[in-house]
């Protein structure tokens, strides 16, 4: 889910994730087009961006088993629907649930990679295998991205933090 890039002249990974990026694809174009006016291009898989399956819910009977089972934790903008997975070496899962409401399919689209993002760098901060899904709300197009991180954080970590005191 969360693959350092190697680039070939320096040892040490980058890792978009934990840097201040708020674009990553704008990163890939500016190392190809360096890697074009003479220096070396990186040499960047065709997928290093997707999100992917191992870290997927893809199944309408994952989608239900957590809606049963599963923490229900409301928001104005977004609800998360959290549960714990036995087997903690398997990664993090997120599923994602953005109706025709929020707006049309560019918007859509846009408020998925946001939340993928937010996701993909939290990812390593979760101990135990989690499966979330976070169900988009109106207006969630409009909330700034950190404002979006931030209430994603909040939320965890108090659904942690009452998971821990049952």
């Amino acid at each position: 889910c969360n693959r350092p890039i190697v680039l070939p002249k320096s040892s040490e990974p980058v890792n978009l994730a934990s840097a201040n990026v708020t674009r990553p694809s704008l990163v890939a174009r500016s190392l190809l087009r360096a890697g074009a006016k003479g220096g070396h291009v990186c040499p960047l898989p065709s997928n290093w961006m997707r999100f992917s399956r191992e870290c997927r819910l893809r199944k309408s009977s994952e989608f239900i088993r957590l809606r049963r089972e599963g923490k229900w934790l409301p928001g104005r903008y977004f609800h998360v629907q959290a549960s714990e997975r036995a087997g903690g070496s398997s990664p993090s899962r997120l599923g994602l649930s953005v109706s025709r409401r929020i707006g049309p399919a560019v918007v859509r689209n846009q408020v998925k990679r946001r939340f993928r993002e937010i996701f993909r760098s939290m990812s390593s901060e979760f101990t135990a295998s989690l499966d979330l899904v976070v169900i988009a709300r109106k207006g969630v197009d409009d909330v700034p991205f950190s404002d979006l991180n931030q209430q994603f954080a909040h939320r965890l970590k108090g659904w942690r933090n009452a998971s821990l005191s049952e």
